[in-house]
């Protein structure tokens, strides 16, 4: 039986795009996005404004900032799980807990292919958005450590799944996942740039250039969220010195990212003038600079879950 877990954290900014598929991402497979399903009760924006004047209303003084009063679960998800078990799922959160279920949403479209096989892995699961707050002040629900435990045992009832372990080091398998995936666009990018190159003129055209350092980014951006996910699940792993180890790698991977721009830039800025072997060095330069980044990437990534492994054990 496959196991199952949730792991709860405030909720994004982004993420209700995100869960609409609003923005691009990556690891998505555009072709499978028709195969995700929804379920939404309530948007963020007003529900978020009605919390906030209830509380205001009850308390007697504006919502603090730093409340948290809606909050996002991701739960992983065998092939069986249908949205009726999540509703139950969440029904049965509210009945024990109080907490209210907004939004569900399947995702059937993210994974990673398999460098060797290039066959697609899934990474099938849902996200619950909750209205964390007590329906009569608007105050935060005050979950206890052990009543997180339970959630994790309600869930695997409901989905008909196994338990699986702590959510913590659960969630760094998803984190390596994702990683996994930032590594197979870099292949793509790598491409792009072959692509750029065969073009008639000398130049990088600017479209080519403004996509190349777009993907750039948001590969860049997506770790950036992973490095923080990491910090958040640290209070789970108290011992364990997976922290200091990942901005270490998350250095290195930034430097090169940065390194790299800069020749790119350095290329796309070349004069028409420049003689055709000029060139040619200048673009082989810029190969050999990408080979090496993305080797450095693929030790990161291995010393990455091989620390996560360790922790499982």
């Amino acid at each position: 039986m496959a196991k199952t877990s949730i792991n709860v954290q405030p909720i994004k900014n982004g993420s209700e795009s995100h869960n609409l598929r609003k923005k691009e991402l990556y690891y998505v497979r555009e072709d499978l996005t028709h195969l995700n399903q929804e379920y939404i009760k309530n948007y963020v924006a007003p529900e978020l404004k009605k919390i906030k004047e209830l509380y205001k209303k009850s308390v007697g003084q504006k919502m603090q900032k730093k409340a948290t009063p809606i909050r996002e679960g991701v739960v992983v998800l065998d092939e069986n799980v249908t949205m009726d078990n999540l509703k139950k799922l969440g029904a049965a959160l509210e009945s024990k807990f109080g907490i209210r279920t907004m939004q569900i949403h399947i995702h059937d479209d993210e994974g990673h292919r398999d460098k060797k096989t290039k066959e697609w892995k899934k990474n099938r699961h849902a996200h619950m958005v909750f209205n964390w707050t007590d329906k009569e002040t608007g105050k935060n629900l005050g979950l206890k450590r052990n009543d997180m435990v339970e959630m994790q045992t309600l869930v695997a009832k409901y989905l008909n799944m196994e338990r699986g372990v702590k959510s913590g080091v659960k969630h760094l398998d998803a984190t390596q996942f994702k990683a996994k995936a930032a590594e197979e666009k870099l292949e793509e990018i790598e491409q792009n740039i072959k692509k750029a190159e065969a073009v008639k003129s000398k130049l990088i055209s600017v479209d080519d250039y403004n996509s190349l350092v777009g993907k750039f980014n948001n590969i860049l951006e997506e770790h950036q969220e992973q490095q923080k996910k990491i910090k958040e699940l640290q209070p789970l792993i108290h011992e364990k010195k997976l922290k200091e180890e990942y901005k270490k790698n998350w250095e290195i991977r930034k430097r090169k990212y940065n390194d790299l721009m800069i020749k790119i830039n350095d290329v796309i800025k070349a004069p028409e003038s420049m003689t055709n072997e000029v060139w040619k060095k200048k673009k082989q330069n810029l190969h050999l600079e990408l080979e090496k980044w993305k080797k450095e990437n693929q030790n990161i990534l291995k010393n990455n879950q091989d620390k996560g492994h360790s922790l499982s054990r």
